[in-house]
C-alpha cells in the first residue's frame, strides 16, 4: 500500500524500530546527555574541591577562634588570679592592722584602767588623809588629883578634850571610878546601874577651854556595883592606900561621830596609887591591866 502523506508532507508509514546500539536518538556515536545545570563532571569536581577548601578554611577559623578564646580565658584567669592575690594580701594587711589596732586598744584600755585605778586609789588615800587630818580626836585628861578626904566622897574630875580640827558629835558612853586591890584589874563593864556616871554631852568642839561645862565630868566611887550610893572615904581606906594595898582606877569607853559621819571610840584607864608602890609590893597586876587598856579606833569609813 502506497505511503500516505501527512498534512505536513511527510509520508505516513509504519513506525521504524530503532537500530541496535542506538539510544533512540539517532545513532550510537551521539554524546551523553548533559547534566541538569548544564556543567560537566570537571565542573562538579572543581566545585567539590572549592567546597572542601571553604570547609577547611572555616574549620581553621573555628580552631583559631577557639584558640583565641582559650588565650583570652587564660588572660582573664591571670588577671582575676592577680586581683584575687592582691585582695588576699589586702585582706591580710587589713586583718593585721585590725588586730594591731585591737591590741593597741586593749593595751590602751588596760593602761586607762590602770591609770584610773591609780587615780582612784590616790583619791582614796588623799581622802583618808584629809579625814584623818580633819576629824575629831577625843582624849581624856585628869586635870586635878582625886578628892581624897576622910568622911567625903572619892570624886574624880574627868576632862574630855577634842584635839582634832572638827567637832565631835553625839558624844556618849560610860565612865567609872573604883577603889580596888592592887592585884585586881577593873571589870571594864559599862551598863546602866553599873557605873559611876553616864556620859552624854552631845558634842565637844576642838580646843575646848576649861570653862566649857560639857567637857568636865565628875565621877565618884560607889559603895558597890549594885549600889548608887557614893562611897565615903575612911581612915582604913587611907591606910590601905598608903600601904600599897589598894588603888583608885578611873576608866571609861567613849563613843562619838566626826564631821564626816564616821563613828569612833576611845577607851582609857588611869590609876592613882601611892608614889612608892613598886617598892612596897610587886603584885600590881590590876594596875598594869588598867594601863594597857588605852586604845582608840582607826576607822576611816
Amino acid at each position: 500500500m502506497p505511503d500516505r502523506e501527512t498534512p505536513d508532507g511527510a509520508s505516513e508509514g509504519p513506525p521504524q524500530e530503532p537500530l541496535a546500539g542506538s539510544n533512540g536518538q539517532g545513532g550510537s556515536n551521539q554524546n551523553p546527555p548533559p547534566n541538569e545545570d548544564g556543567g560537566s563532571a570537571a565542573d562538579d569536581q572543581d566545585r567539590t574541591e572549592r567546597l572542601e577548601g571553604d570547609i577547611r578554611t572555616g574549620e581553621r577559623w573555628l580552631v583559631g577562634f577557639a584558640a583565641a578564646g582559650v588565650i583570652v580565658n587564660v588572660l582573664i584567669f591571670c588577671v582575676y588570679f592577680g586581683q584575687l592575690t592582691q585582695m588576699t594580701e589586702a585582706t591580710k594587711a587589713a586583718t593585721k592592722s585590725a588586730n594591731t589596732a585591737a591590741d593597741s586598744f586593749e593595751i590602751s584600755n588596760g593602761n586607762f584602767d590602770r591609770t584610773m585605778a591609780q587615780m582612784l586609789s590616790q583619791v582614796a588615800v588623799e581622802r583618808a588623809q584629809i579625814r584623818v587630818d580633819q576629824r575629831a580626836w577625843l582624849w581624856v585628861n585628869i586635870p586635878v588629883a582625886p578628892q581624897w578626904e576622910i568622911g567625903k566622897n572619892i570624886t574624880i574630875t574627868i576632862k574630855i578634850l577634842d584635839s582634832g580640827k572638827t567637832a565631835a558629835l553625839n558624844v556618849h558612853g560610860g565612865l567609872k571610878v573604883e577603889l580596888l586591890p592592887t592585884n585586881q584589874p577593873p571589870d571594864f563593864v559599862y551598863k546602866i546601874g553599873h557605873q559611876s556616871c553616864d556620859l552624854n554631852v552631845g558634842f565637844i568642839f576642838p580646843n575646848t577651854s576649861d570653862s566649857m561645862i560639857n567637857s568636865m565630868i565628875k565621877c565618884y566611887v560607889l559603895e558597890n556595883d549594885l549600889s548608887t550610893k557614893p562611897h565615903i572615904l575612911t581612915a582604913d581606906d587611907q591606910q590601905l592606900y598608903a600601904a600599897g594595898k589598894i588603888y583608885i582606877a578611873y576608866f571609861g569607853l567613849i563613843r562619838y561621830n566626826d564631821a564626816f559621819g564616821v563613828s569612833h571610840w576611845v577607851q582609857f584607864c588611869e590609876a592613882s596609887f601611892v608614889e612608892n608602890l613598886k617598892q612596897i609590893t610587886p603584885n600590881i597586876r590590876g594596875i598594869k591591866t588598867c594601863q594597857s587598856y588605852q586604845k582608840t579606833d582607826s576607822n576611816l569609813e
